[in-house]
């Protein structure tokens, strides 16, 4: 699906009232609002009057958001890949 296509698709989704259900390889085994990547979950969510998506790790305060759904998820895995690179510089060993 191309991305004007793709942003459409989920525009009508949410205007028919399907936000809490988004189908896309990237999220989790069951269809719903919320990524995976390296074990690691974080929200998609859709602002309108924004023209935007964003998102937060679950359980981290990390934010992430993109104009279309890929590129929310580029960004998603970005995030946990810059996160996880500054824990191991940091010496953290604690998990969330």
């Amino acid at each position: 699906m191309n991305l004007s296509l793709e942003k459409e698709y989920f525009k009508q989704q949410k205007e028919q009232g399907f936000n809490e259900e988004i189908e896309h390889p990237a999220f989790g085994e069951e269809e719903c609002n919320y990524l995976e990547y390296k074990g690691y979950q974080g929200t998609a969510n859709w602002d309108e009057e924004e023209d935007l998506w964003y998102g937060k790790v679950v359980g981290l305060n990390v934010r992430y958001e993109g104009d279309y759904l890929n590129s929310l998820i580029e960004d998603f895995h970005a995030a946990i890949d810059e996160y996880l690179i500054t824990k191991e510089e940091n010496n953290d060993t604690r998990s969330i």
